[in-house]
């Protein structure tokens, strides 16, 4: 006689699979003329030029790096207006190092105020920048989208600006 196989079954899982997402690394300087911190001097004169170039780097070769150059950022007590001088989006090379970045301040063409010191900063981001609405007034304009990281970078400029605007003597 014939009994039929009773038996009992047991599921085995498969062993669980765990995949690191991708690291995210901040940006980074590599290298920058005039160094950070420098003092730089501005005449009123179209022949004075101070430029300044930065090469930076992040080792997510797949992500844009977007670039702010900001005057009088934060805003200074003694009454400056803080501005966006300059943007610009790096993109992806498949490389860390990335194009140097460039910027020439302009007594004309960023509007500078008569003050003699001016902050020009340098924000770079691994994501775009969050609205500026909702944020505190000090990172209005240095603050990325979560996950991302900021690398903030400021010189000093001395101007001999004038009044540049119309109707002005």
């Amino acid at each position: 006689m014939l009994l039929p196989f009773v038996g009992s079954s047991c599921v085995v899982p498969l062993e669980p699979s765990f995949s690191d997402p991708a690291s995210n690394y901040p940006p980074y300087i590599i290298s920058a003329n005039p160094v950070q911190t420098s003092v730089l001097s501005l005449a009123n004169e179209p022949s004075s030029v101070s430029q300044i170039m930065v090469q930076v780097g992040d080792q997510n070769v797949d992500d844009s790096l977007y670039v702010r150059w900001l005057l009088d950022y934060p805003e200074a007590s003694n009454g400056t207006e803080s501005k966006i001088a300059l943007e610009a989006i790096l993109p992806p090379t498949g490389q860390a190092e990335r194009h140097p970045i460039r910027y020439t301040p302009s007594c004309t063409d960023d509007h500078l105020s008569e003050q003699p010191i001016h902050r020009i900063s340098m924000v770079v981001a691994d994501r775009p920048y969050a609205l500026p609405e909702a944020l505190p007034q000090d990172k209005k304009w240095s603050t990325a989208k979560t996950p991302g990281f900021i690398l903030e970078s400021s010189w000093v400029l001395l101007t001999g600006c004038k009044n540049q605007q119309q109707g002005t003597h």
